[in-house]
């Protein structure tokens, strides 16, 4: 594990990361997700997930993408849960565990897991296929590790 890359997710603040149920039942998703070695779509990770955020509109219910339209605020508020998680995943096991939730329309992560590998200094190659290599290594990672830590259901 990167020291350096430790440091910096321990130090990352996270905007929208204040709903801890919420927060729990996507990584429980991801985990399960990952159980069958299978990536897991954005909007499927959030159905039916109510975010109550005290720094949006005052904590009332916001759920993500409803009716399949995706505001700035739907992704900023599911970058920083991710964002969280992965920081959280790195730190116990060495792994984003946000690998495993990708794009439906390209079945790869956002620019912001992209985003989020740059500033943790995770990945400092130039290569084209570099990033590929990168995230399914952490693909593999993730699957390892919940395979043998299975979320409690």
């Amino acid at each position: 594990m990167d020291d350096n890359a430790r440091h910096k997710l321990a130090s990352m603040n996270f905007a929208f990361d204040g709903d801890s149920a919420a927060n729990n039942e996507i990584e429980r998703r991801i985990a399960a997700r990952a159980l069958q070695r299978r990536t897991i779509p954005y909007s499927e990770l959030v159905t039916g997930v109510t975010f109550r955020l005290p720094n949006v509109a005052g904590g009332s219910p916001l759920r993500l993408g409803e009716m399949g339209d995706w505001t700035d605020l739907d992704r900023a508020v599911l970058g920083s849960v991710l964002g969280r998680i992965s920081a959280d995943s790195y730190l116990r096991a060495g792994f984003l565990a946000s690998a495993v939730a990708v794009s439906k329309s390209t079945e790869e992560p956002s620019e912001g897991f992209k985003a989020l590998v740059r500033e943790a200094g995770l990945l400092r190659s130039t290569r084209g296929d570099a990033f590929v290599l990168f995230w399914s290594d952490q693909l593999t990672k993730a699957y390892d590790w919940y395979s043998s830590h299975p979320p409690e259901p």
